[in-house]
């Protein structure tokens, strides 16, 4: 029988958090020029998940059965698996409304148009969080062409995990806010789903970068 891999460490998450709060950093100023406004870049919050631990992700991005549009990505190079970035659509609204807003004469946004700025969005964030991952932890990690979904959140959600999934699986969910201008706070998400080969690889990584950190 295969033995279940470990969930990362409370301390692992911790620099996991770190990162992409380095990544989260140097984002804004991407954003700003997508959105057209200033824009701050809340710091993330990191949790780990489980496929049985799914009910667990809802509490925190929202209702099952929501429709959200969701950025998707293959992660290529030494880690494999899928990055996913994640904008319930009540969010998608206050997105759109924002660089409505931002266009010079409040020129209102074509569907097609709005949608390839989520994708940019979610490339830039799941770009400059890997790029983190490569920096410190010197793993070449990188994903592929964005391509986006629309769909029920369990619908998607459940896709991530593969079919034979035997409890090994991880979701790693980061939280992003971002505020803009007018104070109007958007909910963003992604999540990371290395897969299960992939996963030792990358907490070994976390220990030597966190060790080589801690060298006086």
């Amino acid at each position: 029988m295969e033995a279940q891999v470990q969930k990362f460490t409370e301390e692992q998450l911790d620099f996991i958090r770190e990162l992409v709060n380095i990544g989260a950093g140097n984002a804004g100023t991407a954003l700003e020029q997508i959105l057209g406004t200033k824009t701050e870049v809340k710091i993330p919050v990191v949790k780990s998940f489980r496929k049985g631990e799914i009910e667990l992700i809802y509490q925190h991005i929202g209702d099952s059965t929501q429709p959200v549009t969701a950025v998707l990505m293959n992660l290529i190079g030494q880690v494999t698996g899928k990055i996913v970035f994640i904008v319930p659509d009540n969010d998608l609204v206050k997105l759109i409304s924002s660089m409505e807003k931002a266009t010079p004469g409040g020129r209102k946004l074509r569907m097609d148009l709005d949608l390839s700025v989520v994708a940019e969005i979610g490339n830039i964030l799941a770009g400059t969080y890997l790029n983190a991952l490569h920096d410190f932890c010197l793993l070449d990690i990188y994903h592929s062409i964005p391509k986006l979904q629309n769909e029920m959140l369990k619908t998607l959600l459940l896709g991530l995990f593969p079919e034979d999934d035997s409890g090994n699986s991880q979701i790693v969910l980061i939280f992003n806010q971002f505020i803009t201008a007018a104070d109007r706070q958007i909910a963003t998400y992604i999540l990371l789903v290395p897969d299960c080969d992939s996963l030792e690889k990358i907490a070994q990584s976390l220990r030597q970068a966190k060790n080589k950190l801690s060298v006086p």
